[in-house]
């Protein structure tokens, strides 16, 4: 579990948020089998790129020998655009909190890749995939991390897709494509006796003596305040649910 600090230093205390891993998926080992592939351009890879026989495939990150990367080609005999397809398993997104990220790298400069990262709540098929959540134009040489937040399908049932869609390009890499939520908060510093929450409207939401594992994943998005009572008396902090 990863925890990704929100609110610095207060005084004496600090808080985290927790988050919670989905999918988190670095192809190590390679395409795990319950991600699907899928070319629905059916083009020739050129022979300088014969090694990609399926849609997407494992590879040696070209700036790190030791690390394996997930990669597609665009470059095909005859030239023609590529449509090819990396879906992360289905996965139940939190209530609040849902985000995506991963890091993108185009092999060379003068050739460019280009991709959409695309959502489904309603299956696997390529058809199923009607909202597009960024498309990403010219993806650098360099390793460059990008990171979305889905809130608008908290809840639900979905899988996500990455589409290379570039005409006569070349390689495109991705690594560690991480799905996750926030389902608890952590709060940190001395004397800290007991933390009450109330609704922005004074209504008790609920009362906590164990800080290290709050949880907030029920609670409703929304602003609420945290009373923190500790050895200097009594602290009062906004929290913003999203």
């Amino acid at each position: 579990m990863k925890a990704l600090v929100l609110v610095f230093c207060v005084g004496c205390i600090n808080w985290l948020w927790g988050q919670v891993p989905l999918v988190y998926e670095t192809f190590d080992g390679g395409v795990p089998t319950d991600w699907s592939l899928i070319n629905n351009d059916g083009n020739t890879p050129h022979p300088d790129v014969s090694e990609y026989t399926d849609a997407w495939i494992v590879v040696a990150d070209p700036d790190d020998a030791l690390n394996k990367v997930v990669s597609s080609t665009s470059y095909f005999q005859p030239v023609d655009r590529a449509d090819r397809w990396l879906i992360t398993p289905n996965v139940t997104l939190g209530g609040s909190g849902n985000f995506i990220s991963w890091y993108g790298k185009s092999h060379d400069p003068s050739f460019p890749d280009s991709y959409k990262v695309l959502i489904s709540n309603s299956g696997s098929n390529s058809s199923d995939f009607t909202d597009t959540l960024i498309v990403v134009t010219n993806e650098s040489p360099d390793w460059t991390f990008h990171q979305l937040e889905i809130e608008q399908f908290a809840n639900e049932n979905v899988h996500v897709a990455f589409v290379l869609t570039t005409f006569n390009g070349f390689k495109l890499y991705l690594d560690s494509i991480d799905l996750r939520k926030e389902d608890h908060i952590s709060i940190l510093g001395e004397g800290i006796h007991s933390v009450n929450c109330l609704s922005a409207d004074g209504k008790h939401m609920f009362s906590v003596h164990s800080l290290n594992h709050i949880d907030v994943s029920t609670l409703p998005s929304g602003i609420y305040v945290l009373i923190i009572e500790h050895n200097q008396g009594v602290l009062r902090k906004k929290l913003i649910k999203h």
